[in-house]
């Protein structure tokens, strides 16, 4: 158990920051190249980008500046993988998805 907080513990800015940054930047190629692959890869690189920012945003305290906006981050990412969960008809985790 000490082993997977310690590991934890290594999650970083960048962790997100780069999931996110290739959720982008696969969200753009599928507005040149319409392909649902390209789709659902931005959809887990975006999932990816959630997990990792839950995890750091843990670390912190809300009371602090960096700890609240990065809260309102999160937030915002959960909107957008629920939109991509409605346009793209996947259900997984979403199971109430119409």
């Amino acid at each position: 158990m000490a082993d997977v907080m310690a590991l934890l513990e290594k999650v970083s800015i960048f962790c997100f920051a780069a999931s996110y940054g290739v959720a982008l930047a696969l969200e753009l190629a599928h507005l040149f190249s319409p392909r649902p692959v390209l789709r659902y890869a931005g959809l887990g690189f975006g999932a990816a980008g959630l997990l990792a920012q839950l995890i750091y945003v843990r670390q912190l305290s809300l009371a602090s500046p960096t700890g609240s906006l990065l809260f309102l981050a999160l937030i915002l990412v959960i909107f957008y993988l629920y939109g991509r969960c409605i346009t793209t008809g996947w259900r997984g985790a979403f199971s109430s998805c119409r």
